[in-house]
């Protein structure tokens, strides 16, 4: 049971790392998030929904 749930958080806070190295190595500043530590505890809990969204608009972008 405690690997199942280190696997999760642990999964949860690579891709919060990714998500914040990033934005922050990103050339054009309208880009940049400043993620709080809310957000960050949030994304680390919520991961399966992100990578979801994530795959979800990779399939269909939104149209501007």
């Amino acid at each position: 049971m405690i690997f199942y749930l280190t696997s999760y958080l642990g999964i949860g806070c690579f891709i919060m790392f990714l998500i914040q190295h990033l934005t922050y190595k990103s050339p054009f500043e309208e880009n940049k998030v400043k993620l709080e530590i809310f957000d960050v505890i949030l994304g680390i809990l919520f991961w399966p929904f992100i990578v979801v969204f994530f795959i979800k608009n990779l399939i269909n972008p939104p149209k501007n």
